[in-house]
Parts: structure tokens; sequence; C-alpha cells
């Protein structure tokens, strides 16, 4: 007999402002809902919020009844079963987000979409990234949808219960969101520690009204099925059905659910009838302060660079915050991309080698920075990526430049070297030096892959800078012998641009010489074991379709070629010279930075 399917009301018709608790805050997102829309009211018109769609085929229910480790378990395939409706459903929601017509549509549509899947959550599921842990929630309003022209991959962060193995963990009692929004407002406190800064500062007291009498309000709620809203009188809290509200305006939300970024620029913060003006400027500070990552601005077109922007330790506290499961011992967030539309296969050979050239030049004590991420193929079409926590690309750092320049009245062009400054601190400092550094290393090592494995569509979307100041590339959809639409325009060994070359501080300075020592040591090191990097290759290539290896043999000669088994090291130091300076501002780079500009808007 088929379970029995509760849709209450008050799971799926949520304010915008109970969707605002766990979101960034801190002025209109592009990622949440108005606050004069509910959820309900912009998903009445869509099909999949149907009751029909919660059939038992799609519930998260391994069926294991044994109880037994995952090693010893007696049930075989049937513990893997709600692992692949969970994976085919985060796959499914990116098949159904190309159905929306733009951005806006599609962010709405995620939301509705994660939304109906928490309703099957907490499972024994898990993200196949990680062993040993299920998954608790998908907080919907912090998924973001990233920028693709044709497709529609997308971000989301997946709470977890670190477990010692899921098969035996208990699996927490689902809780609603209107549950997480209530525990919320009742003032649960946070698991986040105020920073040392700001601490000195005594607390103002909260009164609370009457813990019975909210005990009985919440009691009513599941008897009257109706929304609950948590108004702020004075010093007390009261509890009331929507109904009975109408007119009175929202509270503001808390400042400890907002962006500290946000927060701060406020005039003064509010705890009750205080007025913390003193904690407002010292916060001003704080978040301003030299070496800490800043959220950038929403933009309507690009919806995921405020998302991916806020620094990840923040993130995770704030989401930990407002999440019913926060207090869970073995909590913990984690990244997820998930691609519908793409062989990601290709991507998972870069991986494997970008792995291996780490190895090497660990091995060879060779301080060149490589950050490889994980890859996971689900499909011939579909799969799931690994993000890249704290960084943007200088795509969505420059045009982020731009808005706070025009916003500020300043005439000065943005660069990379001005944002590492405004960053980092001033040339010369600390912790610029040690940022400089970072980039140094890393663009080295990201130069001699590109060399090797002949990465092209290096357009600035694809090149991101993290909270440590390392350059590191990402989409690896183009490798070895072929080239975006087959155009030609990069040529060139590798990218190497003059805005790259300033963070550098010149062709004079030494760290510019510095980096074609670091270009020299790496290639010979490469050179000792290109073996391994020949054989991943050449096993790959049998019998393969993928795209890379279209012209299989003459790619795989020109690789060998490319380590110069025969030449001499002062043949190699010639070598490096001559990459170096057909790189520096490249006419085919600059040709193709345009053409991206025009065709796509990447800056």
């Amino acid at each position: 007999m088929a379970p029995t399917l509760s849709m209450k009301p008050v799971q799926l018709a949520l304010t915008a402002e109970m969707l605002s608790l766990e979101s960034t805050g801190g002025g209109p997102s592009v990622t949440t809902l108005s606050r004069s829309e509910s959820a309900s009211s912009s998903l009445s018109n869509l099909h999949y919020l149907s009751p029909l769609a919660l059939t038992k085929d799609r519930k998260l229910d391994s069926n294991c009844r044994c109880k037994k480790p995952k090693d010893k378990c007696d049930c075989e395939e049937t513990c893997l079963h709600a692992e692949k409706r969970f994976v085919s459903w985060l796959t499914t929601i990116g098949d159904r987000l190309k159905e929306e017509p733009g951005k806006g549509e599609k962010t709405r549509r995620l939301v509705s979409e994660l939304m109906l899947l928490n309703m099957q959550l907490p499972a024994r599921v898990w993200v196949p990234f990680l062993d040993d842990h299920i998954v608790l929630r998908i907080p919907p309003t912090n998924g973001c949808v990233l920028n693709s022209k044709d497709k529609a991959p997308y971000c989301i962060y997946v709470e977890i219960l670190r477990c010692k193995d899921l098969m035996t963990v208990e699996v927490p009692k689902s809780k609603s969101e209107s549950e997480t929004a209530l525990q919320y407002r009742l003032g649960k406190e946070p698991s986040f520690e105020m920073p040392r800064e700001l601490s000195t500062l005594s607390e103002p007291e909260i009164s609370v009204g009457n813990e019975t009498e909210l005990n009985k309000e919440r009691e009513a709620e599941d008897k009257d099925e109706d929304q609950i809203t948590i108004v702020e009188c004075k010093d007390e809290v009261v509890i009331a059905p929507d109904k009975m509200l109408e007119g009175v305006p929202a509270p503001e939300p808390a400042w400890d659910t907002m962006s500290l970024e946000s927060s701060a620029s406020e005039p003064a913060l509010r705890t009750g009838n205080h007025i913390t003006s003193d904690l407002s400027r010292r916060l001003k500070e704080w978040v301003k302060r030299p070496g800490r990552r800043r959220q950038m601005r929403p933009h309507p077109d690009d919806p995921s660079a405020s998302t991916l922007s806020e620094p990840w330790e923040e993130k995770r506290d704030r989401i930990r915050h407002v999440s019913p499961y926060g207090s869970l011992d073995g909590w913990d967030l984690l990244p997820l991309i998930v691609k519908s539309g793409d062989d990601l296969a290709q991507e998972l050979l870069a991986y494997q080698l970008l792995a291996t050239f780490k190895h090497i030049w660990a091995e060879e004590d060779v301080p060149l920075y490589l950050r490889p991420y994980k890859i996971l193929v689900t499909s011939s079409n579909s799969g799931m990526i690994e993000p890249i926590i704290d960084a943007c690309s200088l795509h969505q750092i420059k045009r982020n430049q731009y808005a706070i320049y025009k916003e500020e009245g300043r005439t000065t062009v943005p660069s990379l070297l001005a944002y590492y400054i405004e960053t980092f601190g001033s040339i010369g400092t600390p912790s610029f030096l040690k940022a400089q550094q970072n980039f140094v290393q890393s663009c080295a090592a990201y130069s001699l892959i590109s060399y090797f494995l002949q990465v092209k569509d290096r357009h600035n979307g694809n090149i991101l800078i993290d909270a440590d100041g390392h350059l590191i590339h990402i989409d690896f959809g183009f490798i070895l012998s072929v080239s975006p639409r087959n155009l030609g325009f990069e040529t060139s060994p590798f990218k190497l641009t003059s805005e790259l070359i300033d963070v550098m501080g010149g062709l004079d300075y030494d760290m510019f010489a510095y980096f074609k020592s670091l270009l020299l040591r790496g290639l010979i090191a490469a050179r000792k074991h290109h073996e391994e990097i020949m054989t991943i290759v050449e096993i790959m290539s049998i019998g393969s379709h993928l795209p890379c290896f279209r012209a299989a043999a003459p790619a795989i000669r020109a690789l060998r070629d490319r380590f110069h088994v025969t030449s001499t090291d002062q043949q190699l130091q010639q070598l490096v010279s001559s990459m170096v300076e057909s790189s520096r501002d490249s006419l085919t780079t600059r040709l193709y930075d345009n053409y991206q500009y025009y065709t796509n808007g990447i800056l």
C-alpha cells in the first residue's frame, strides 16, 4: 500500500520573509523572492507541485531494513536505489531549468524545485564526493543558476550530517520550512562566534514573551495549518496568523541573519530598543579590514556573483544558524554544482592530468600551485562538479569594480592590480606580498598546464581569483586538439596579459623573474616524469569518443613533443623566454577576449 503523502499548506505557502532568513540579506537580491509575493503564489501554476508528482517511486527511501554497515549490508542494490533517485532528481532539476526563458524565472524555478526536494529530506542519501554522511537539507534560497548561454548549470549548498556509517546512523526527523522560521524567531542561539574585535561590547537584554503561551501557539499551527508570522512588539515577541496582521509592516530581519557587509552599511544596529552605534562602527571597521573578501553586489545578468563571492566561513555559519538541524553534532555544509546537457568525461580527464601534475611538482619540490576540482560523471550528458569556494572570476571582479567606481564617481579604470590592493592592502605590505607570491606561483602553474595540454577558451569568465590571491583556471572543455568553433584564435602558449604582469609588479620586478624561473623548474620536473602523463592520455585515447581525441595520434605525438625530452637545460631556458615573449599581450589573446566581450559580454 502506497504511503499517504501529507501536503500541508504551511509547508509550501512560505512567505518571502521566511525564505529570506537563509538568504544573504542586505538589500534586494536577485536570488530571493520579493517581499510582496509568496513562494506559493509564484509556484501555483507550476505542474511539478502536484501531489501526484510525489509518488512512491520518487521518495528517497532506500528500503534497507537490515541496518548493517554499508560494507556488510544484505540488501545490496536496494541500498543504492535511493541514492540513484537522489542523483537523478538533481540532474532532472537542471533539465527543467532549461525550460525557463530568463534568469529570473530559472532562479524562481530552482527555489521551488529545491523546496519540493526538501520534502523528502533528511534521507539516507549522500553527495558522491564525500563518504560517511547523509543529506539533511538543501537551503532553497541559497542556490543559484550559473551563467550559461544554452544550458542551466546550478550551484547548491547541501547540509549534511557526518557519521561513521550512513547505513546505521539514525536519520533525523524532517522539519518544515515554517518550523525553521519559527525556531529562528524564537531566539535560537547563534552557532558562530562574534569577532573578537566586537565581543567586548555588552549585549542589550531582550525580553521574550511567556514561553508557555508560545508553545500553545506553536501547537495550534499544526491544527489550523495557517501561515505563521512573528512580529516584534517592543520588548516581547508575539505570534499570530497572517490574516490578523493585515496592514502591519513586516519586521526587520535581525542583524545576525544578514551578511556582515550589508549590516555594516546601516547607520546603527537595533536590538530591542537599544541603538548600538558603537557596535555598528566597529563592525564597519572589521568588514573593511585588509585581507577580508567582500561579497559582491547582486547583478541581474549574473545571479551567481553575489552568492558565490560570500566568504565561505560566513556562509557556513549563517546557514547553520537558521537551519533546523544546525545544532546536531556532525553538521556540515557542502557546495555542489550540477550540470545537465554536458558530457563531463573530458573534464574528468583534465582533473586526472592536473592531479598528476600537482603530484609531480610536489614530489620535485617545485612551489607551483594547482587546484584540481573533483568531477563526477553521472551519464553521457550530466554530471556534478566540486565548486571552488571563496573564488570569483576575473569577469565578475571587473564588473563589480565598474559598479562601485560608478557609484563613487571615480574615473579610474578598474584593474586586477587595483583589486589586489583593495583586497589585500597596499603594495609592499605583508598581506599584499603573500597574495602576490600566491598569484605568481599559481599563474606559472596554469601557464604550464595551458602549454602542455593546449587549453583554449581562456576568457576572463574561466579564470578565478581565490581568497588567498591564487589564480585558478576552470572549464577544460577545449584541450589538446580542439578549440571553440575551431576558430583558432588562441595561438599563444598561454594567456599572459599586461594586467596579469602588473600584479607581478611589471617586467623589471623580481616577481616577474621569479615567474619565469618557476616556468623553467616546472618544465624540467614535468619532463622528468612525462611518462606518467603520457600513460594516462594514451590509455584514455583508446576507443574514446571525447572531442580532444578526434585526431588522437597527432594530438598524442604533439603532447610528447611539448615535453622536449631531448633538449638541454639551456635550450629549455631559451624556450621559456621565447614562450613568455610570444604570450605577453598576444594579439590572438586580445582578439579572443574582444570576441567574448562582444558576443557574451565577458569583460
